[in-house]
């Protein structure tokens, strides 16, 4: 994971109704643009360990991102 990155470990099934956002602002007369994408994973339907999950919830945060 990179330093932008972060796990969020949750008992209960998350239902993201959208997995990426954008928000912008001004700071004074600096704009400035928020982006975040997120993908899941659940165990264990996409995979038994924490690096296959990881690995899952990488890929479809890409996939966000970029489609």
């Amino acid at each position: 994971m990179g330093g932008d990155e972060f796990v969020i470990l949750s008992p209960y099934p998350l239902d993201f109704k959208k997995a990426t956002f954008k928000y912008e602002l001004s700071i004074g007369d600096v704009p400035v643009t928020l982006d975040a994408s997120i993908g899941e994973a659940a165990y264990p339907t996409d995979g038994d360990s924490l690096e296959t999950l990881i690995l899952v919830a990488d890929d479809a945060m890409y996939i966000q991102k970029y489609t």
